[in-house]
């Protein structure tokens, strides 16, 4: 059985702080996928252009097929940078720059995972009325590389 849960309230402005628990009882199996849903996560698409990344694959990028390994691959590749980018740049084009936003880095991981043959996909959610979007910086799970420029600077 699922159900959501929908708290209102109206708070004065100012600091607000709230604390929510919830449990989990039961268990259940993963939804399955079909076919079509197999070809739609795997195929390349328009920010996630995995077929760019079947050489890198081919060529040294072999570890890549242990899925935790992946975001912590590209957090070693590209620095978070706003404004780096431009809003139709794809994961090549951020890989190439060494540099991206949040929204980079997840576009990154999904055609890396695409060229291992995982099927990925990106979902964005804001909560209602929520503003401004922010987006923060990834936790730091591994080493930077800090040689690289973000496009556009001298």
């Amino acid at each position: 059985m699922c159900s959501n849960r929908i708290h209102k309230l109206d708070a004065p402005v100012g600091n607000l702080t709230v604390d929510y628990a919830g449990t989990i009882i039961g268990r259940t199996d993963p939804a399955t996928v079909s076919d079509y849903g197999l070809s739609v996560y795997l195929r390349p698409s328009r920010y996630a252009e995995a077929d760019k990344f079947y050489g890198l694959r081919r060529n040294g990028i072999r570890q890549l097929h242990r899925l935790e390994k992946v975001p912590l691959w590209v957090g070693t590749q590209l620095n978070y940078v706003p404004g780096s980018n431009d809003p139709i740049d794809g994961a090549m084009d951020t890989l190439l720059a060494g540099a991206g936003v949040c929204r980079d880095f997840a576009h990154q991981v999904v055609a890396l995972l695409r060229a291992v043959n995982v099927p990925a996909r990106v979902v964005s959610v804001d909560a209602p009325g929520a503003a401004p979007r922010v987006c923060r910086r990834p936790p730091a799970t591994a080493p930077r590389r800090s040689s690289r420029r973000p496009r556009g600077s001298p």
